[in-house]
């Protein structure tokens, strides 16, 4: 039997181990290498080179870490990008001619 964990952190797996039962992991995989297959396909399509090594380690789970293994190490969203600092610059330059245009429009005319 496979002990269930309450599936917070990842919806469909139950496995507490670091490795998902064997049924579910063949599953799992053989889920996996059927979409490595359909990409595979697209990029033959479209006349696109790309080795299937190269595929199979972007969309496949690696059999050694669990999903949930693999989701930690994944970047949180906002962490992974610098600010640049070209682009504050330009804002800061901005800030101060903003208020130097004056009103908008003119007089309004009279019937």
């Amino acid at each position: 039997t496979t002990v269930r964990d309450s599936g917070a952190h990842s919806p469909g797996l139950g496995s507490t181990s670091s490795r998902p039962s064997s049924a579910y992991s063949a599953f799992q995989r053989t889920t996996q290498l059927s979409e490595v297959d359909r990409v595979k396909r697209a990029f033959a399509k479209s006349k696109l080179a790309c080795p299937l090594s190269v595929l199979e380690k972007a969309l496949v789970v690696p059999e050694d870490r669990s999903y949930a293994q693999c989701v930690q190490q994944l970047p949180r969203p906002g962490g992974g990008l610098i600010p640049d600092p070209i682009l504050a610059a330009k804002r800061k330059a901005g800030k101060g001619a903003k208020g130097s245009k004056g009103k908008k429009g003119g007089k309004k005319k009279k019937k």
